[in-house]
């Protein structure tokens, strides 16, 4: 059974708090059964690239307010720019949305 891996980026995300996680699971991918894998997406308030802290842009598959119809788990990263995000009424909604 395939599962879904969300990770939630944001203007200033933390790229490793991003890329880590990511690759954990793409490595796991390799050692797990055909029947079990991880499949990883991106999201983001809006779809389409995505700068973290240190420039690089990372491109967000899908909305945020897609999440609750899209995953099993999700994984809001770190960074700088979390403060300005946790206070976007979007991204609460988002999330909140996901937990239900």
């Amino acid at each position: 059974m395939e599962r879904l891996i969300t990770a939630l980026i944001f203007p200033d995300f933390q790229i490793l708090d991003a890329t880590g996680p990511l690759e954990a699971f793409d490595v796991a991918n390799k050692f797990i059964g055909p029947d079990s894998s991880y499949r990883v997406v991106l999201a983001a308030l809006e779809a389409g690239p995505v700068a973290a802290s240190s420039g690089l842009r990372l491109m967000a598959d899908c909305a945020a307010a897609d999440l609750p119809r899209l995953l099993d788990t999700v994984i809001a990263v770190g960074g700088v720019g979390v403060h300005a995000f946790r206070r976007d009424p979007r991204a609460l909604a988002a999330i909140c949305g996901a937990s239900a």
